[in-house]
């Protein structure tokens, strides 16, 4: 079996807010909670640790997302 890449992303356009468990893709990043709640599909709970700016790869171009959610 493979293992998934940490870099892979799943965008979705229609997504409220984009969110993260890996500290290490922000480009910038306040450590400061945000008091963001994220439900996830079997219903756990978590809150975001942090909020900042994500600069993805696109072959040759760049992709700047803003205002991502770590959550570790």
């Amino acid at each position: 079996t493979s293992q998934p890449s940490e870099d892979v992303w799943l965008i979705d356009s229609g997504a409220s807010k984009h969110m993260t468990g890996n500290k290490k893709l922000f480009h910038t990043l306040s450590d400061r909670p945000t008091g963001d709640r994220i439900t996830i599909a079997d219903n756990q709970e978590y809150i975001a640790a942090g909020i900042g700016d994500v600069i993805i790869p696109l072959g040759t171009r760049r992709c700047t997302l803003t205002k991502v959610l770590y959550v570790p």
